[in-house]
C-alpha cells in the first residue's frame, strides 16, 4: 500500500488523503497512486488485491475509515463475482490489515466459507 512512494501509515501522516481505493485486480494492476500524484497532485492510496471478495473490500474500508476519511472512495465492484475468493488471495487482503476485532471478524466469515471447501484454519492466516 503506498501513495506518492511512501507506506500510507506514512502518507497519511504528513498529508491529508484525497481517495482510497480498493477492490480486485482490476484495480490493483491499474490504479497507481504514484502517477497520480505526479499528473494531478492528488494523496491516496490503494487497498485493492487480486480477486479481493466484496466482504473484504467492506472490512478494509471500515477500518481505513476509522482513521482517515478520504474525501473519495473508489470501489470496483467486480469483487462481487468472487464470491468469497480463494484462500491465497485473501491472504494478501488480511495481510494489510492491522490485527483488531474486525479482521479477527473477517477471518472468521472467511474460515466458515474455507472450511465448506478446504478445511483451512485461522493458523493458515498468519502462516
Amino acid at each position: 500500500v503506498f501513495s506518492i512512494g511512501l507506506p500510507s501509515s506514512i502518507a497519511t501522516l504528513l498529508f491529508d488523503l484525497d481517495y482510497i481505493v480498493l477492490g480486485t485486480s482490476n484495480v490493483f494492476y491499474d490504479v497507481n497512486p504514484t502517477v497520480i500524484w505526479n499528473e494531478a497532485g492528488y494523496v491516496g492510496y490503494n487497498l485493492s488485491s487480486e480477486q479481493a471478495p466484496i466482504i473484504i473490500n467492506y472490512y478494509q474500508l471500515k477500518n481505513e475509515l476509522k482513521k482517515h476519511m478520504p474525501k473519495v472512495v473508489f470501489f470496483d465492484t467486480s469483487g462481487f463475482q468472487y464470491n468469497y475468493g480463494k484462500a491465497s488471495f485473501n491472504q494478501l487482503s488480511l495481510d494489510k490489515m492491522p490485527l483488531n476485532f474486525d479482521k479477527l471478524k473477517l477471518i472468521g466469515e472467511l474460515k466458515e466459507d474455507d472450511e465448506k471447501d478446504n478445511s483451512i484454519t485461522v493458523f493458515d492466516y498468519y502462516a
